[in-house]
């Protein structure tokens, strides 16, 4: 169905389609078709007043009228599908008998009211919509990304939080053991999914994800940035400790020295996001043996000894470093293996 030529809607009517298209990402012809096709459904769901008539949405005046075929006849006309020869000339003065005209006449009041309801309901549903793939989009280009959130209130252990314009839920498993947020705070994330599929729009965000201390280093750290250090492995127990292990791809660069920055500035920004976390910068290394050596510090290690095929690294320290290297409930020793991917076991060597 299209509608009758007439000028753009103004005034009112121009100003609403000019706010959906910019509230919603919709264009005019988006926003007639839609409200066109719902009076088309509310027309034949009263049943035409006679047959092979069409509603005709008039954007000029936003007015309802039917729209018919009538054949010109010599007599007086039989039904709507006739027409006399002096009124057809009124709407076409070339009419001649045995010609088919168009004519036109304001929409009954009754099929109006309906096509309005409906209308109102399906542009609704167009908006939704448009709204819901609008925030996909925009969702779906933040993925792995660092953002920004607003806390806005707590839902059943999940904290929603204002991401731009998506409204996004940090799950219980997502946030900071014990961290507490209050209404207003901002807080550092990384959307990690959009889910699929027509349910509701429900990205993962996280802040206790790996990935969190990754994004911020880039942030942080100009080098990381740039590429001339990279993050080689990240082992992380969200809100008590991780280790980040980091090498350069340029010689001459300290790769820990960058990520700690002067007088250790840049890695004091990072530790103050996930605070009370503490996070260790260590060097990374082709070498498995000086990797693991490496990876248990600040217990120094005096030789590691490798099983390849076991995949098991034997780490000799001297006794009074061997609480050091363990750590509080095997926590140092715990993320040294997981940042290494080896099996460390640590020995007192007198």
């Amino acid at each position: 169905m299209s509608p009758t030529a007439a000028a753009p809607p103004d005034g009112e009517r121009g100003a609403a389609l000019r706010g959906l298209r910019e509230a919603h990402g919709l264009d005019d012809r988006t926003v007639v078709a839609t409200v066109e096709h719902a009076i088309q459904a509310a027309w034949t769901q009263r049943l035409s007043p006679w047959p092979g008539a069409e509603p005709v949405l008039d954007l000029a005046n936003g007015r309802l009228r039917v729209r018919w075929r009538a054949l010109v006849v010599a007599g007086p006309p039989a039904g709507p599908g006739e027409i006399d020869l002096a009124a057809a000339r009124v709407a076409d003065p070339a009419a001649e008998l045995g010609d088919v005209v168009t004519r036109e006449q304001d929409a009954p009041s009754a099929v109006v009211g309906r096509a309005v309801r409906v209308a109102k309901a399906a542009l609704a549903a167009r908006v939704r919509a448009a709204d819901r793939s609008r925030m996909r989009a925009e969702a779906l280009a933040l993925r792995g990304q660092l953002v920004d959130g607003i806390v806005e209130r707590s839902e059943g252990g999940a904290i929603r939080l204002r991401v731009g314009s998506l409204e996004v839920a940090l799950a219980p498993g997502d946030q900071l053991p014990g961290e507490r947020m209050v209404r207003g705070q901002h807080r550092k994330l990384v959307l990690l999914e959009v889910p699929e599929g027509a349910g509701d729009l429900a990205p993962r965000v996280s802040r206790a994800d790996p990935l969190l201390l990754r994004r911020l280093l880039e942030t942080e750290v100009p080098e990381v940035a740039e590429g001339l250090v990279t993050v080689e492995a990240i082992a992380r127990e969200a809100g008590r400790r991780s280790k980040v292990a980091v090498g350069s791809t340029r010689a001459g660069v300290d790769p820990v020295g960058a990520c700690v920055g002067p007088r250790g500035v840049r890695i004091a920004q990072v530790t103050r996001e996930v605070a009370p976390e503490r996070v260790d910068i260590v060097a990374w290394h082709p070498d498995p043996a000086r990797f693991v050596a490496a990876a248990l510090a600040p217990a120094a290690v005096r030789s590691v000894e490798l099983e390849p095929a076991t995949r098991r690294a034997t780490v000799a320290v001297a006794p009074d470093q061997l609480s050091l290297a363990i750590g509080r409930a095997g926590q140092n020793a715990r993320l040294a293996a997981r940042l290494t991917g080896w099996r460390i076991d640590i020995r007192a060597q007198g």
